[in-house]
């Protein structure tokens, strides 16, 4: 049917459903897009984070091969802070060892006099995205008391007492 300039009236109302189909197609697209992008930067930031997991774990490993190569260099007060490291393209690792409380129970060393001195290991690795993870590996360490000149300090390996784990984002 036409009317009286000659148009069809159901024209024009194609041409609005069209508009209105295309306008929802590009909502969709925009909602899914900004779905991915989201995806993509959760997506980062969980490697980032995995990557400062497995830089907190190489920075203990290298604190208690310091620990286990050359116990001597361990402070018996305050700390030891270890040359950073970096990673490359992963990121970077701050490894301190502090020392601790000492107590007189180290029964491997009965009946001879010794101590136990208590440390801790803290990494911590940096990656992309200001993603920080923070391992605390917990250790002590039995020594003989030399109480005269002809003693020979003796010296144990050091014994693992607890480790944990913390991870964050630098504020």
């Amino acid at each position: 049917m036409r009317n009286h300039a000659g148009v069809r009236h159901g024209k024009g109302m194609t041409l609005v459903a069209t508009l209105l189909l295309v306008a929802a197609a590009t909502l969709s697209a925009a909602a899914a897009l900004r779905s991915t992008v989201s995806e993509l930067q959760l997506t980062g930031t969980l490697l980032a984070a995995n990557n400062a997991f497995a830089l907190a774990e190489l920075g203990l490993a290298t604190g208690i091969q310091k620990v286990l190569a050359d116990p001597a260099s361990l402070p018996d007060a305050g700390s030891l802070s270890l040359p950073p490291q970096e990673v490359a393209g992963t990121g970077s690792i701050n490894t301190v060892i502090q020392a601790g409380a000492h107590d007189d129970h180290c029964p491997a060393l009965a009946p001879l006099p010794g101590i136990r001195q208590h440390f801790e290991i803290r990494a911590t690795g940096f990656a992309d995205r200001s993603v920080s993870a923070t391992h605390v590996q917990g250790f002590y360490v039995c020594r003989e008391v030399c109480v005269t000149t002809e003693c020979v300090a003796l010296e144990l390996l050091p014994v693992k007492a607890y480790w944990f784990a913390r991870a964050g984002t630098d504020q």
